[in-house]
């Protein structure tokens, strides 16, 4: 009767200790999976940066529908620019549909007036009627920058997460 308690008490250690191994062997991946993607992360913001000083812009998209005023979405992006060009100032361009010169002219201060809210000299960055700067990037070229520069994550064989390793020496736990 005592051999089974003593056999039971044994296997328990055993497996909890197995089970710890196999613990951190997952938080490894997870740790390397949660690394790649702040990594990927930093270079899309960095992207958009350039793509925004590109451009240039703000378009009707920014705006509510119909209105002068701006959306989250237009507020994000002059907030941005701000960020990105308020010590240097330059010229955003409003890229309209619209022909209706008071209403765009509206859009215009509306945009400006952010801008001075933000904290912008309002003689250093003027909103203006005219079309994006940049011409954009060949698709081909952006896949092969994201190809470059993407961080794949490695894989760990499931075998080893069940053993307690980290398929790669990433932690430890290999066994």
């Amino acid at each position: 009767m005592r051999r089974i308690g003593v056999l039971g008490i044994f296997v328990l250690i055993i497996a909890a200790a197995g089970c710890n191994a196999q613990n951190e062997g997952m938080m490894a991946a997870q740790e390397l999976s949660s690394e790649a993607t702040v990594n990927q992360q930093a270079f899309r913001d960095a992207q958009v940066d350039n793509a925004m000083l590109n451009d240039m812009a703000i378009a009707d998209i920014h705006f509510l529908p119909h209105s002068s005023e701006l959306n989250s979405l237009g507020e994000q992006r002059l907030l941005r620019y701000v960020e990105l060009l308020g010590d240097r100032g330059g010229q955003l361009n409003l890229e309209t549909q619209s022909n209706d010169e008071v209403f765009n002219k509206a859009r215009m201060e509306k945009a400006a007036e952010f801008l001075a809210t933000a904290g912008v000299d309002r003689e250093r960055m003027q909103v203006m009627i005219g079309t994006r700067q940049g011409s954009g990037m060949r698709a081909t070229e952006a896949i092969e920058i994201i190809d470059k520069n993407y961080v794949v994550p490695q894989a760990i064989p499931l075998t080893d997460l069940i053993k307690g390793g980290t398929g790669g020496g990433l932690g430890t736990g290999s066994q």
